[in-house]
C-alpha cells in the first residue's frame, strides 16, 4: 500500500487511512493521510505489519497513528512523520502515548520525525525543509503519487516528492516573556527556523503590542537548510503589572526575497500578562487592590514571578474568592493571604449573596490563607473551601472557619472539601473550624493523593469532624474535635487511605455517639505501621459508641490512648472503647480504657497476629470483652486465657476526671507501661518516664490534699435579673478523701462572703453547693471568680487547679428597652446585639429605637 494520499473530516471514530483488521504482511509505505480529528492511520489484529516513509498528521484532538491488538513481534513502524500537535502521537494496545519520546520508547519510530509537513489547507504537498530526503529507497516506489520521480537514494517521506521552496523562513516561538514574568521592561526572545532549501543569511523579524508598531530587527547570519535559530532577542517592552498584551511577531524578506509560504510566517499570544510579586495590600486607604477580586482576577490572569503576599486590611468582604490554576503556581512559590493586622477577628471574607463557594481553589498551588474569619452563609454553596482540579500543597493557618448553620449531614454542607481528584500535600493549621456537616471531607484518588496534613485545629462540627477516604499518607494530629450535634457523630472516620502516617494528640470528644477513630480498610506494610496514640476519646450518647473502631486495616499500632465510653445501649458489641474487626498485625500497647455503660471492654474478631499488652481495660457491665468468634469473655482472666494476650495488663477503672478531661491520677498506672513504643512525651507534651505510665497521659500520683472549683452550676442563662443563688462544683484532685475546704469567689473583683465547704468526697469525685446570693441587674457584665483553700485543713498540694473563672455573662432581657437617642438603654445596635446574644430573654422584649439613622447591621 503506497503512494496513497487521504484527508479525513471531524468525527472522532474515523482513520483517515485505514488498513484494515487481520490483514498480515501488510506493508504501507510513502502515504500520506491528515486528519482533522481522530486517527490519521488504524491498524488492529495485523501480524507481519511494517510502516515507513508516511506522512501522519492529526491536527485536532486524536491520534497521528493507531495500532491496535497487533499480533506477534514482527511490528515495525520508522521513518515516517507523525505530528499531532493538539492529540497523541500513537495508541499501541489500548495504551494512548502523548509524546514522541514515550512512543519510541516501544521501539516504535526512532528515525521517524515529530514536525510539521507545513501542508496548505487540504493539500498533500509538503513544504516542511526538514522533511526532505528523509525516506527509505524502495525500487518498486519509483515516482510519488503525481507519477514524479523519486530520488533514487534518500526519497522524500509521504506521498509526493518535493524540492524545498528557495526561500521561506518561520517563526516557532516567544521565548520571553513567558508567563509568569515580572512587570517592567522584558526583552523579547523568539525562535525561527530556515525553511528553505537554501542557507539564510538574512530575514526580517516585525513585531507589535496591542496593534502599536514596534522597531524590526534585521538578522543577519549564517542558517543551514532546517535548522533553527533557538534565542534571539529582537527587542525590549515595558510590561505594567495588570494589563493584558497582545503580542504579535513575523518574518519577511528572508535572504532579501520574498517569503514563499506564508502559513508559517506569523506567530500571535493574546492576553499576557506581567505577573505579580513582591507584597500588596488589599482594601482600606490607597490600597494597591480595592478587593480581594480584583487581587485574585490579577494573580490569575499574569500568575506569580516570584512569592506573592496580600495583607488583607481590616473590614469585611462580601465576596468569594475562586483561584485557578495560575501561572506561577507551585508550591515552592508561595501566595500568601493574610490579615495584614494578624488578627482572624478582623478581616472576614463571606459568600454573602454570591453564588460561589467562599474559597475554590481550582487546580492552584502554594496559597496560604492566614489569620482570617472566612464563613459561607450561602443555602445554595455551602463549602467555604473547595478543593478541585489537582490543588496541591495550599495552607490555612490561624483562620477561624465557620460553615453554613444547619443540621444538615450530607457532605455538600462540609466546611471543607476536596471532591475526587489530585489535591496533595494540603496542610489546615491552628484554624478554628466551626458549624457545617463535616469540618473536613475529602475524597482523593487513592495512591495519587499524599501527604495531607491536619493539625492543631480545633473542630466543632454538627454532624463528623474529619471524613477522609482515598488519600495516601495522612496525618491526622493534636486537633480539638467536639461533634455534638448528631447521635451518629464521629470523631473521625478514615476509610481506604493506604500508609496511613499517623493520628496522634487528639482530644475527640462525641457526647451523642457513634465513634472517635475510625480506620477501614486502611492498609500499611510491616516495615512502615500506622500509627494511633496519645489521643483522648469519648464517647457517650444512648446507641453505638465506640472509641477507637479498626476493620479490615493491617499493620496499626495503637500505642498510649485513653478511651471513655459512656453510652447506655444495653447491646454489648455495641459500646466497646475498642472494637477491632479483621484487622492483621495489629499491636495494642499503653492503653487506658473505660466503658461507664454495660457494654465490652474490647472487641477483637477475626485478627491474625495480634499483639496487646500493657493495657489497662475497665467495663461497668458484666461482661468483659469478645475474643475471634468465639463467646463472649466473662472476665478479664477468660479474655487472658482465650486470647493469649495481656499478661501484663490490669483491669481497673483509670479514674478519669471526667467524661472530657480523660487525665489521670491512679497510682495503679503509674509507670506500669511497656517502654519500648518509642513514644517520647504524652498527650501534654510532657516527657515520659523511663517506665511511661499507661494512657495517653504521663503523670505524678495524686498528692494527698488537693482540691478544687470544678464549674460553674448556675444561675445558668436565661435567667431573670434580682437575687440568686450561685452555685459551684467542688472536685477532689488529691488522693486523700476530702473532708472540707474554705471556697473563697468574687463578682466583678469584689470579694464575697467566703463559705466552708464539708462533705466527704473520695478521689476524682465533686460535689454541687451554693456558695451565696448575688443579685444581678439587668444590662451589667458579670464575672465570677472562684477557688478553694486549706484542704482538709492543710496548705492545697497542687494550687494551680483551685481556680474557676466563669468569663463575661449577663441577666436575662425582659420587658421594654431604647435604643439611640438621649440617654437609652442602648447607644448603638452592636451594643443591644451584643447583651441580646450573650443573655438572652425571659419574657417578652420590646426595642424601641429613637429617630437617627442607624449605619449598622445586626448579624444574628
Amino acid at each position: 500500500m503506497y503512494n496513497n494520499v487521504v484527508y479525513a473530516g471531524t468525527s472522532n471514530n474515523l482513520s483517515s487511512l485505514f488498513g484494515g483488521s487481520y490483514s498480515d504482511y501488510t506493508h504501507v509505505s510513502n502515504n500520506t493521510s491528515r486528519s482533522f480529528q481522530g486517527r490519521a492511520s488504524g491498524y488492529s489484529w495485523c501480524a507481519n505489519f511494517k510502516a515507513d516513509n508516511n506522512l501522519f498528521e492529526c491536527t485536532g484532538s486524536g491520534l497521528a497513528l493507531e495500532l491496535l491488538n497487533m499480533q506477534g513481534s514482527n511490528i515495525v513502524s520508522n521513518h515516517n512523520c507523525l505530528y499531532a500537535p493538539l492529540g497523541s502521537i500513537g495508541e499501541y494496545n489500548n495504551t494512548v502515548y502523548t509524546t514522541m519520546a514515550q512512543w519510541q520508547a516501544l521501539g516504535f519510530d526512532v528515525n521517524s520525525y515529530n514536525e510539521n509537513p507545513l501542508c496548505v489547507d487540504t493539500s498533500f504537498h509538503v513544504h516542511s525543509a526538514k522533511l526532505d530526503g528523509h525516506g527509505v529507497h524502495y525500487a518498486h516506489i519509483s515516482d510519488d503519487y503525481e507519477g514524479d520521480p523519486r530520488h533514487l537514494t534518500t526519497p522524500d517521506i509521504g506521498a509526493d516528492e518535493y524540492d524545498p521552496l528557495t526561500a521561506d523562513a518561520g517563526i516557532l516561538a516567544l521565548l520571553n516573556p513567558k508567563m509568569p514574568f515580572p512587570a517592567g521592561t522584558n526583552p523579547l526572545y523568539v525562535r525561527f527556523y530556515n525553511n528553505s532549501g537554501d542557507t539564510l543569511n538574512s530575514v526580517l523579524l516585525s513585531w507589535e503590542v496591542n496593534g502599536i508598531p514596534q522597531t524590526p530587527f534585521l538578522w543577519t547570519g549564517i542558517l543551514a537548510k532546517g535548522a533553527i535559530y533557538d534565542s534571539l532577542e529582537i527587542g525590549n517592552f515595558n510590561f505594567l503589572a495588570e494589563l493584558p498584551y497582545d503580542i504579535k511577531i513575523w518574518v519577511s524578506l528572508p535572504n532579501g526575497l520574498p517569503d514563499q509560504l506564508s502559513i508559517n510566517d506569523t506567530l500571535e499570544i493574546q492576553n499576557q500578562y506581567a505577573g505579580l510579586s513582591g507584597t500588596y495590600t488589599i482594601g482600606g486607604d490607597t490600597p494597591d487592590f480595592e478587593t480581594i477580586g480584583a487581587a485574585v482576577l490579577a494573580l490569575n490572569n499574569g500568575g506569580a514571578s516570584a512569592p506573592v503576599t496580600f495583607n488583607i486590611r481590616s473590614g469585611t468582604y462580601l465576596e468569594t474568592v475562586i483561584i485557578n490554576d495560575f501561572a506561577g503556581s507551585d508550591c515552592d512559590r508561595p501566595v500568601i493571604f493574610q490579615s495584614e493586622s494578624g488578627d482572624s477577628s478582623l478581616v472576614t471574607i463571606t459568600n454573602l449573596g454570591i453564588n460561589a463557594h467562599t474559597i475554590v481553589l481550582n487546580g492552584a498551588d502554594g496559597v496560604h490563607f492566614k489569620n482570617m474569619t472566612i464563613k459561607s452563609v450561602n443555602t445554595s454553596f455551602r463549602h467555604v473551601v473547595l478543593f478541585s482540579g489537582g490543588a496541591h500543597c495550599n495552607h490555612f493557618e490561624g483562620n477561624t472557619i465557620k460553615g453554613f448553620q444547619s443540621t444538615a449531614t450530607a457532605n455538600t454542607s462540609a466546611v471543607i472539601r476536596s471532591t475526587v481528584g489530585l489535591d496533595t500535600a494540603n496542610v489546615f493549621s491552628d484554624n478554628r473550624i466551626l458549624e457545617g456537616s463535616f469540618s473536613f471531607h475529602l475524597t482523593g484518588n487513592t495512591s495519587a493523593i499524599t501527604n495531607t496534613v491536619i493539625s492543631g485545629n480545633h473542630l466543632e462540627p454538627f454532624y463528623r469532624g474529619i471524613f477522609a477516604t482515598d488519600l495516601q499518607g495522612i496525618k491526622i494530629t493534636a486537633n480539638t474535635i467536639i461533634a455534638d450535634g448528631s447521635s451518629t457523630g464521629r470523631g473521625m472516620e478514615i476509610i481506604d487511605c493506604p500508609m496511613m502516617e499517623e493520628i496522634s494528640f487528639n482530644k475527640i470528644q462525641v457526647p451523642l455517639g457513634q465513634y472517635g477513630i475510625v480506620l477501614e480498610n486502611c492498609d500499611n506494610i510491616t516495615s512502615d505501621h500506622g500509627r494511633t496514640y496519645n489521643n483522648f476519646i469519648s464517647v457517650g450518647g444512648t446507641g453505638i459508641a465506640r472509641g477507637i473502631y479498626l476493620n479490615g486495616s493491617a499493620y496499626q499500632d495503637i500505642y498510649h490512648n485513653s478511651i471513655l465510653v459512656y453510652s447506655t445501649n444495653a447491646t454489648l458489641a455495641n459500646t466497646t472503647p475498642i472494637y477491632l474487626n479483621s484487622s492483621p498485625n495489629v499491636s495494642l500497647i499503653n492503653n487506658a480504657t473505660r466503658n461507664a455503660g454495660p457494654g465490652y471492654a474490647i472487641y477483637a474478631n477475626g485478627n491474625t497476629t495480634f499483639l496487646a499488652n500493657r493495657n489497662s481495660y475497665h467495663t461497668a457491665g458484666a461482661t468483659f470483652g469478645f475474643w475471634n468468634g468465639g463467646t463472649a469473655e466473662t472476665t478479664f482472666s477468660n479474655w487472658q486465657a482465650a486470647s493469649g494476650q495481656d499478661a501484663n495488663s490490669l483491669n481497673v477503672n483509670p479514674a478519669f476526671m471526667s467524661n472530657t478531661d480523660l487525665h489521670t491520677f491512679l497510682v495503679l498506672l503509674n509507670e506500669a507501661g511497656d517502654p519500648t513504643t518509642g513514644i517520647p512525651d504524652d498527650i501534654d507534651g510532657q516527657v515520659r518516664d523511663s517506665m511511661p505510665d499507661i494512657g495517653a497521659d504521663e503523670f505524678d500520683p495524686l498528692p494527698s490534699n488537693d482540691a478544687g472549683i470544678f464549674m460553674f452550676a448556675g444561675p445558668h442563662i436565661p435567667f431573670a435579673a434580682g437575687n440568686k443563688p450561685v452555685d459551684l462544683v467542688i472536685k477532689n484532685f488529691g488522693g486523700n478523701p476530702l473532708t472540707s475546704a474554705v471556697v473563697k469567689w468574687t463578682v466583678n473583683g469584689i470579694e464575697q462572703t467566703p463559705f466552708n465547704w464539708t462533705g466527704n468526697l473520695p478521689s476524682s469525685i465533686y460535689d454541687t453547693f451554693q456558695v451565696g446570693n448575688y443579685v444581678f441587674d439587668e444590662l451589667i457584665s458579670y464575672t465570677i471568680d472562684a477557688w478553694t483553700e486549706l484542704p482538709n485543713g492543710v496548705p492545697d498540694a497542687t494550687p494551680d487547679n483551685d481556680l474557676f473563672s466563669t468569663g463575661v455573662f449577663y441577666a436575662s432581657l425582659a420587658g421594654t428597652y431604647t435604643v439611640g437617642g438621649f440617654a437609652p438603654d442602648f447607644n448603638l445596635v452592636s451594643d443591644l446585639e451584643t447583651i441580646l446574644n450573650a443573655a438572652g430573654i425571659v419574657n417578652n422584649v420590646t426595642f424601641q429605637f429613637r429617630p437617627g439613622e442607624y449605619v449598622e447591621a445586626i448579624s444574628q
